[in-house]
């Protein structure tokens, strides 16, 4: 706990922790299906989020 890289480095996921929860993302991700359906994507409802977390996995790492 004593390094300063090491307390930068907690300090840092916390604050992009609260970020992201602050942005609402977890909200889009409940209702993508819903939200694919309106926009008028009607097949494979099932597939189309689990593409959409694999990509927003992807460009988060």
């Amino acid at each position: 706990m004593g390094n300063k890289y090491f307390r930068h480095a907690i300090f840092l996921g916390i604050c992009l922790q609260v970020i992201q929860q602050l942005t609402g993302i977890n909200v889009v991700m409940y209702y993508a299906p819903k939200i694919f359906k309106l926009t008028g994507f009607t097949t494979n409802l099932k597939i189309q989020p689990a593409l959409n977390g694999l990509l927003n996995k992807d460009t988060l790492q």
